[in-house]
């Protein structure tokens, strides 16, 4: 008796679904009659021909058609997905490997399992698309996490834009649906080191001085007296910390030597002087010159 009755309920909800669609579907069919209707007589009133006001008043009733459609297709795919690239922010600079990523939100209106995040690079896919399969999509529920290994020396420096596009197990979304785009600036190049000196020989009886370079950019400069060793075991640095003019004083200069410097940098994002900045080389003059005979000797 009560599966009876449940099967007319689902009967009733169903006719009245199919009721209700198409008297929608005779509603629009109507009002698009009558827009056609209007246009026609009007057109004929304007003293267009039959046929010619037929042609235009069909091609209006289409055009009426299509942006119904569109609008249906829309309003059933908009916002299902909220899909946004959370990792780099905008604006920042970045070098390196840069750990793309990304999150998808499924709406609780209408959810959709994601199976795949593709990055994007100024309009072009960025290597394979993030999966479960291959363990850079984590999924939690209906909701998805991608995370990228971007290595951006591949990529000139300057200014990029990163999107994604979301793809989910419903076919009504095969192409995806195209994130809102982020800009970054991409700078792998280590600072450019100019003007170093001391380089010529320094006068007599000097027992200090200051080395000094400049940089093309803010940076971190350090020297050692050894030719080869890398910035990060350097441990003397230039008295200026992130700006372009860099100094350090050197005491207990003596005679007779010579002084060579090898200088690395790094700017503000991390980028490092693989080779030595050897501009910095001078020596300290000494007397050579033999004391003079004396003259004027007495025997006492």
């Amino acid at each position: 008796m009560h599966l009876k009755i449940k099967k007319r309920k689902i009967i009733s909800i169903t006719f009245s679904i199919l009721l209700v669609y198409c008297v929608q579907f005779y509603i629009d069919s109507f009002i698009s009659i009558v827009k056609f209707s209007k246009k026609f007589f009007a057109l004929v009133r304007q003293g267009d021909s039959f046929d010619v006001a037929k042609k235009k008043g069909l091609l209006e009733f289409k055009n009426d058609q299509y942006q119904k459609e569109n609008i249906f297709v829309h309003a059933v795919s908009a916002a299902t997905i909220s899909d946004s690239i959370i990792a780099p922010t905008a604006g920042i600079v970045i070098h390196g490997t840069f750990n793309l990523t990304a999150t998808a939100i499924s709406q609780p209106a209408e959810p959709a399992i994601v199976n795949g995040i593709q990055f994007r690079l100024d309009g072009a896919n960025l290597g394979a698309k993030a999966t479960v399969a291959n363990s850079m999509l984590t999924l939690v529920g209906n909701d998805a996490t991608a995370i990228f290994p971007w290595d951006t020396t591949t990529t000139t420096d300057g200014v990029h834009s990163l999107t994604i596009i979301t793809y989910n197990s419903s076919t009504r979304y095969g192409t995806g649906q195209v994130s809102p785009v982020t800009s970054v600036t991409v700078d792998n190049t280590a600072p450019v080191r100019l003007l170093g000196g001391p380089s010529t020989a320094l006068a007599i009886g000097t027992t200090q001085t200051n080395i000094t370079l400049t940089t093309n950019e803010s940076a971190t400069c350090k020297y050692s007296t050894s030719a080869g060793v890398p910035y990060a075991s350097m441990t003397n640095a230039f008295a200026a910390i992130g700006g372009t003019a860099h100094s350090a004083t050197i005491t207990g200069l003596i005679g007779g030597n010579s002084y060579p410097y090898y200088v690395r940098c790094q700017d503000l994002v991390g980028n490092q002087n693989a080779s030595d900045y050897t501009a910095i080389n001078f020596s300290v003059l000494t007397d050579v010159t033999a004391p003079s005979a004396p003259s004027s000797l007495m025997v006492l």
